[in-house]
């Protein structure tokens, strides 16, 4: 399971895919040539077994859905900052204790789940996401909110 989301990469580049649906098919790893789909809006790796995210998938630029829920993932690339498009980024279920640096950056996120991670704090730029409407941090290990939220 899993050894064919390489193809499934490729399929879509080569057709320029705006959606990627690779939900439950066992990944362990995604490939670096996850970079490469540059016309993909929507991307659902939820329910598969990734414990890490290439950096190339900071590349994923016209990227508005991310649904990575249900994965292994104990942290996330510096380029991940770098999805700048993202409307939704569901996160939840995970094994993330912390996020990367710039994660406000977000200019068009209304939509983000961190809950059931391991999170212990938040970086103050998630306050700085203006356009964020639901934000869903239940089942963390958070003791306290940055002021930055109660904007």
């Amino acid at each position: 399971m899993g050894g064919n989301i390489s193809k499934e990469i490729e399929n879509a580049r080569v057709n320029e895919a705006t959606e990627l649906d690779a939900t439950g098919k066992g990944i362990g790893n995604l490939p670096p040539s996850i970079g490469s789909l540059e016309s993909l809006h929507r991307l659902n790796l939820s329910r598969n077994k990734l414990k890490e995210l290439p950096p190339q998938i900071g590349g994923l630029r016209s990227l508005v859905s991310l649904n990575l829920f249900n994965n292994k993932l104990a942290e996330l690339p510096q380029e991940f900052t770098n999805l700048a498009a993202l409307e939704e980024l569901n996160l939840s279920v995970n094994k993330l204790t912390t996020l990367p640096r710039g994660f406000g950056s977000f200019n068009h996120l209304f939509f983000l789940d961190l809950s059931y991670n391991d999170l212990g704090e938040l970086t103050p730029q998630i306050g700085l996401i203006s356009t964020l409407r639901e934000l869903h941090l239940s089942f963390n290990n958070l003791e306290e909110l940055p002021a930055e939220l109660s904007r």
